[in-house]
Formats: structure tokens, sequence, C-alpha cells
């Protein structure tokens, strides 16, 4: 769960709960799945997106120090 993630990263004493996906309608369909693909940069080789995880902390972690 990302919102969860952030919340613990930032140190912030807050209960997350998860809502059910009907709670949220949408106009057009989303996927569950929240990975993301660049299919265009895989095949030219140039694909550098990072973890999310890693990029996530390097995130708080530089705001925390700018705060």
């Amino acid at each position: 769960m990302k919102v969860k993630k952030i919340i613990e990263l930032l140190d912030l004493n807050c209960e997350v709960k998860e809502a059910s996906p009907d709670m949220f309608k949408r106009i057009a369909p989303v996927s569950n799945n929240e990975s993301a693909l660049n299919h265009n940069l895989e095949l030219l080789k140039i694909n550098c997106m990072g973890n999310w995880d890693d990029a996530l902390q390097k995130y708080i972690t530089d705001l925390k120090n700018n705060l």
C-alpha cells in the first residue's frame, strides 16, 4: 500500500485504512495493476526508471532535510 509507506517514511502518527475500490468511482476503467512499463524505452534500451521504493525513500529524505 503506497500511502501507508509514505506515512511510515514521514514518521506520521496516522492510521491508514484500506478503502474498497467501489468507494472511488471513475469514468474510465483503470487497471488494478499499479506498475508501469514503457515499452518504447525498453525497445530503445534506455529505460532507466528506478525502483519506486528507493525513489520514494530518497524523495522523503530530501524533503525532510529541506524543511
